[in-house]
C-alpha cells in the first residue's frame, strides 16, 4: 500500500509537471486573437458593403477605412455605432461553442475646413479592434500500453484592445487628396485595452499497473494589458475621372508593449501548488497591410465598390521573454506564415424621396488569415505547421438620412469551414466557423 502511496504521488508530480510546459507554450502565444486577427473597420455603413470602402470613405468612418477621403465632408460630422456579435464554432467531433455580445465599437468627430485655398480636415475616433470574447471547451481521451488519460480544457476570455485616434488629409490637387491618422493604444488612453484568459485543465489518468488512479487539474489566469503602443493609416484619394476614384491605404507593421501577469495553480489528490504570479513584459507585433480600393460612381445613385487587401503575414508574432514566437500557434516559427489576401465587394443604392433618403446595400468578402494544420493527436501538438485558414461572407444594410440625422444599419454572416485550430478547436481538430455581426449606427451632420 505504502509503494502505491508513493508510486501515486510519482505520477502526479511527473504528469503535472510535465503539463506545464504546454500550459507555457499556450500561454506564450498570447494575446489569443481568435481565428481571424483582421480587425473589421468600423461603421454599419462600410460593414453593409462588405467593407470595400476604401475608395468610398466619405463619412464620419473615414479615418479608419481610407482618412485620404476625409476631404469629402462638408460639413461637422459626430458618428456612433454599437454591435451584437455572435460567433459559433462547431468542432470535427461534434462539439460546439457559442457567444454572443452588444457592445460599443465606434466613435468619432470630423472637422472639414479651408485655408491656404485648399480643402482640409482633421478628425477624432475612438475605436473597438479586437475583440478577445470566447469560449472554448475540449475534450480528448487517450489510450497507451501502461496507462489511459482523459483530458478537458475550458477556456474563457473576454476584453477588448481599442485605439483613439487623430486624423488629418489636405486636399493637394481638386480630386487628389492625401490623409494620415495616428492612433494610441494605451490603455490609460482607451480605457479599454485590457484582455483576461481563465483556463481550466482536467486530467484523470489511469494506470494499468499498479492499478492507480491519479487526477489533477491546472488552473491558469492571465491578464495583459497594453502600456504603450502607436500606429499610422496613411490613405490616398484620387478622382480619376467623375465616376471612378481610386483608393490606397498602407497601414505600417506597428508594435505595442503588454504588462502580462499570469498565475498557475497546480491541483491533484488532495495536493495543491500555488506557483508564484509571473510579471512580464509582452510585445505584440502586427503586420503591415496594403489595400488597393476602387468605387464605381453612376449619377450619385449607385455605387458599386472593390478593396483587395494584402497583408504580411510572416511578421505577425509575440515577444516574450526574449523568445518569439507566433499568436496563431507557438510551434509554428513566425516567418513560416505566407501573405494573406482580402478581396471585398460592395453596392449601395440610393433612393431619393421629398424629406428623406434612404439606402440599400449589399456585399460580399474573401479573406485568408493565419491558421495552423490540426496536429495528429493530442500527444503529437508539436506535427503542425502553417496554413491559411479561408473565410467567406456575405453582408447587407440600409440607411434613412433625414435632413440632418443618418440611421445606419450592417449585417455581416462571415463561414469558415476547417479552420480555427487551436482556437476554437483543439490543437489536433478543426471547425466551421460562423460568425455574425450587427451594427447600428447613428451620425449628425451640423
Amino acid at each position: 500500500e505504502r509503494a502505491c502511496r508513493h508510486w501515486a504521488a510519482c505520477t502526479f508530480l511527473i504528469v503535472v509537471w510535465s503539463s506545464i510546459p504546454g500550459i507555457v507554450s499556450a500561454a506564450v502565444s498570447n494575446p489569443n486573437l481568435g481565428s481571424s486577427p483582421i480587425p473589421v473597420g468600423a461603421g454599419p455603413r462600410a460593414l453593409g458593403m462588405g467593407g470595400a470602402f476604401s475608395a468610398v470613405a466619405d463619412d464620419a468612418t473615414a479615418a479608419t477605412w481610407n482618412p485620404g477621403g476625409m476631404t469629402q465632408l462638408e460639413r461637422i460630422e459626430l458618428g456612433l455605432s454599437v454591435g451584437w456579435y455572435h460567433h459559433d464554432a462547431r468542432q470535427e467531433n461534434g462539439e460546439y461553442d457559442r457567444r454572443s455580445e452588444f457592445d460599443l465599437d465606434h466613435a468619432s468627430v470630423v472637422f472639414p475646413f479651408h485655408v491656404f485655398g485648399c480643402q482640409q480636415t482633421i478628425g477624432f475616433a475612438w475605436q473597438r479592434q479586437f475583440d478577445f470574447e470566447r469560449d472554448l471547451s475540449a475534450s480528448s481521451r487517450t489510450v497507451g500500453p501502461m496507462s489511459t488519460t482523459t483530458q478537458t480544457v475550458e477556456v474563457n476570455a473576454e476584453g477588448a484592445f481599442s485605439s483613439v485616434g487623430l486624423s488629418y488629409a489636405i486636399e493637394l490637387h481638386p480630386g487628389l487628396s492625401l490623409g494620415a491618422t495616428l492612433q494610441g493604444w494605451g490603455s490609460n488612453l482607451t480605457g479599454r485595452s485590457r484582455y483576461e484568459r481563465d483556463m481550466l485543465e482536467n486530467n484523470v489518468t489511469t494506470l494499468v499497473f499498479p492499478p492507480v488512479t491519479v487526477a489533477n487539474s491546472v488552473d491558469e489566469h492571465v491578464e495583459q494589458e497594453i502600456d504603450e503602443g502607436y500606429s499610422a493609416v496613411i490613405g490616398l484619394w484620387w478622382q480619376a475621372i467623375p465616376e471612378l476614384t481610386v483608393a490606397v491605404v498602407v497601414k505600417p507593421t506597428y508594435q505595442l508593449r503588454l504588462a502580462t501577469e499570469r498565475d498557475l495553480t497546480l491541483t491533484g489528490n488532495g495536493q495543491t501548488v500555488v506557483l508564484p504570479t509571473e510579471h512580464i513584459s509582452t510585445e505584440f507585433h502586427y503586420p503591415t497591410s496594403a489595400t488597393l480600393g476602387l468605387a464605381w460612381r453612376h449619377g450619385d445613385r449607385h455605387t458599386i465598390a472593390c478593396d483587395t487587401t494584402w497583408t504580411d503575414w510572416s511578421r505577425y508574432r509575440v515577444v516574450e521573454s526574449g523568445i518569439t514566437t507566433s499568436p496563431v500557434n507557438a510551434f509554428i516559427p513566425p516567418e513560416n506564415f505566407a501573405d494573406g489576401f482580402a478581396i471585398r465587394l460592395g453596392y449601395e443604392h440610393l433612393m431619393l424621396f421629398d424629406n428623406m433618403v434612404t439606402a440599400v446595400r449589399v456585399g460580399a468578402l474573401y479573406e485568408e488569415v493565419p491558421g495552423a494544420a490540426p496536429a495528429p493527436s493530442a500527444t503529437q501538438l508539436s506535427q503542425t505547421h502553417a496554413v491559411l485558414d479561408r473565410y467567406f461572407g456575405l453582408t447587407a444594410g440600409t440607411s434613412l438620412c433625414f435632413e440632418h440625422l443618418l440611421y445606419d444599419l450592417g449585417t455581416q454572416v462571415r463561414y469558415g469551414r476547417d479552420v480555427g485550430t487551436g482556437q476554437d478547436a483543439p490543437s489536433d481538430s478543426a471547425a466551421a466557423v460562423m460568425t455574425i455581426t450587427v451594427r447600428l449606427g447613428i451620425a449628425y451632420q451640423f
